[in-house]
């Protein structure tokens, strides 16, 4: 299984590399989007700092959500350069 973390806010050309490589490698893909409550925070944050800091917690608190929900017994990630 692959997961992607579709934080929501994600440039539309990591959404077209994302499906084409579904598509193409044939990927057992979990597409799963931040936490509504993360998402929420996040858009009611009064300044940049404060989102930035949502962002990261939101990123780890999905991540714990699938590893639990799918009984994954490994978990690795990749970062984009930017």
């Amino acid at each position: 299984k692959v997961m992607f973390n579709d934080s929501t806010i994600e440039f539309d050309e990591i959404y077209e590399f994302i499906k084409r490589l579904k598509k193409d490698w044939q990927i057992d893909l979990i597409w799963m989007k931040h936490l509504s409550e993360d998402l929420d925070s996040y858009f009611v944050a009064s300044n940049t700092d404060l989102r930035l800091e949502i962002m990261r917690i939101a990123k780890i608190n999905i991540i714990n959500h699938v590893i639990m929900k799918y009984n994954l017994k490994a978990f690795m990630s990749g970062i984009r350069w930017d």
